[in-house]
């Protein structure tokens, strides 16, 4: 089991990594009902974890001695999202980023991340 929170104390079980990305889901579908048709929301969502399952995360979160933020788990998501050559899973991916530091400037993001290729698809 990968686990996405520590328990605060010995009689409280860890928070699963997939209890705890299935919740995040479905809030998601709920709240971005009205604005998100592409199902961008969803894809963050289930992304906004995936560095959690690296050895190095686990190990942090299982340890009494790790100091909260000192392995990063934010990017894993971006990472794998970035992979995908769809703008939808582009867009997800920069949720992903955010979902901790707040999300960045989009414009100044596409303009040094995206090639100008990608741009030319969609009209820019």
């Amino acid at each position: 089991m990968f686990i996405a929170h520590s328990a605060p104390n010995e009689r409280i079980r860890p928070h699963s990594l997939e209890d705890h990305t299935r919740g995040v889901l479905e809030r998601s579908l709920v709240y971005s009902r009205s604005f998100d048709p592409f199902g961008i929301t969803a894809v963050a969502a289930l992304a906004h974890d995936l560095g959690k399952k690296t050895k190095e995360f686990q190990s942090y979160i299982q340890s009494n001695s790790g100091i909260r933020g000192s392995v990063k788990h934010a990017l894993g998501g971006t990472i794998l999202l970035q992979e995908i050559p769809d703008i939808r899973a582009q867009l997800a991916g920069i949720m992903v980023a955010g979902h901790h530091a707040g999300l960045p400037d989009a414009k100044k993001l596409i303009k040094e991340k995206i090639p100008a290729v990608a741009l030319t698809e969609f009209g820019e």
